[in-house]
């Protein structure tokens, strides 16, 4: 986890970096850009603390945190709706964010001798890196088809509505991924 992080945190100075000389549009600004770097870093950590978890056998925690992690979505986003009036898309943004966060936390909490970085894990029955890229490489595909017909419904969506609506759709989605 260690070099995926540095690699993460050296593309979130890039896209810091792209984002003050202005190469490349970002809504929202530079805290658009900051909070894209912080979301692009917790899902980083989730990916890896979720698969260690699918690794490990411990499919009990890993279906808690996955359950948690989406229903938190949905408290958060149904919450923060009747709290603040207007920004839907802010709202969606933090509560997306929000509960990525969480789903970390709690992946740490369960698997925290795994994340202790000061302590040898040679001691500890962690799967090799190997063995989690060879688990993961069917998710990463998978996942990367399922981003890829995301992001053509969010592209098409925007070319007839706004970004509000595509904030929308996507919330939908999410919350429907719930049930």
């Amino acid at each position: 986890i260690k070099y995926p992080l540095f690699l993460c945190i050296t593309l979130n100075l890039l896209i810091l970096l792209i984002s003050l000389m202005n190469i490349v549009k970002i809504d929202y600004g530079l805290w658009g850009a900051a909070g894209l770097c912080v979301y692009i870093t917790i899902l980083v950590m989730d990916r890896f603390a979720s698969l260690l978890l699918r690794v490990s056998y411990k499919t009990k925690q890993f279906s808690i945190v996955n359950i948690t992690s989406r229903l938190s979505y949905l408290i958060i986003s149904i919450g923060l709706i009747f709290t603040i009036n207007g920004h839907n898309s802010v709202i969606l943004i933090l509560a997306t964010m929000i509960s990525a966060a969480l789903s970390v936390t709690l992946n740490i909490l369960v698997q925290k001798e795994s994340w202790n970085f000061s302590k040898s894990h040679n001691d500890i029955d962690c799967p090799s890196t190997i063995e989690i890229f060879k688990y993961g490489v069917p998710f990463i595909i998978a996942n990367s088809v399922g981003a890829l017909f995301s992001f053509t419904d969010k592209m098409v969506i925007h070319m007839y509505r706004t970004y509000e609506e595509v904030g929308i759709y996507s919330s939908a989605l999410g919350m429907v991924s719930v049930f």
